[in-house]
């Protein structure tokens, strides 16, 4: 009997370990996915930046000729 007992423990605890994994890599995914949309976001604010920064330098050079 002890061992029965033993081994639905045992179960219990490999699956429960198993479903904790499964969350942690969920949340782990989310972050990630957070992160390369927050990266994405900034990059492309940069560019839009830069370009339209270079624009007006190009636009402020001609007009002073």
């Amino acid at each position: 009997m002890v061992p029965a007992v033993a081994v639905v423990a045992l179960l219990i605890f490999i699956y429960f370990n198993r479903y904790v994994q499964r969350k942690r890599n969920e949340r782990r995914e989310q972050w990630r996915e957070r992160r390369e949309g927050q990266l994405e976001r900034m990059l492309q604010n940069v560019r839009s930046k830069n370009s339209s920064g270079q624009n007006d330098e190009v636009s402020d050079t001609t007009e002073g000729k």
